[in-house]
């Protein structure tokens, strides 16, 4: 009777184990002030690059009390890129809010930032100088700033 449920036990619970563990050891993340790089795949040649202003939504979760966080990010082509396990997050937030708001200010019409999710309400044109009397939105998680110049 033990043997039955130590035998399911194993099987089920090693192979995801593995899995996730394999996984932790071959996908490396490298956050620039340019670009998202992500690196993976059997051999580590599989490599995922894009800049900031190709994302449309960005979405996250602490684990272990905001030692590190999971981290989804949906482009603006349709691409969903999953960032699992980022240390030190909840340190590295104000950076990665900074470089957000520095490459997205410029692009888009209307943002909203809340709680972990950074939505791009209106894309518009890409403008090097903003229209007189309009400031755009400073993009920062938890707050959804508009100024008016």
């Amino acid at each position: 009777m033990f043997a039955p449920f130590l035998s399911c036990f194993v099987v089920i619970g090693i192979i995801p184990f593995i899995a996730a563990v394999n996984r932790q050891f071959r996908v490396k993340y490298k956050v620039t002030n340019k670009r998202v790089s992500v690196t993976g795949g059997l051999d580590g040649k599989d490599i995922t690059e894009f800049s900031y202003q190709e994302i449309y939504e960005m979405k996250y979760g602490l684990r272990f009390l905001g030692y590190c966080a999971d981290v989804r990010i949906n482009l603006r082509d349709g691409a969903k890129v999953e960032l699992f396990g980022l240390l030190n997050f909840e340190e590295m937030r104000e950076n990665y809010n900074y470089m957000l708001s520095k490459h997205l200010a410029y692009f888009c019409i209307g943002a909203k930032a809340m709680d972990g999710v950074l939505q791009l309400k209106a894309p518009g044109r890409f403008w090097l100088d903003p229209p007189d009397g309009l400031c755009l939105l400073k993009l920062v998680f938890g707050a959804w700033d508009r100024r008016v110049c």
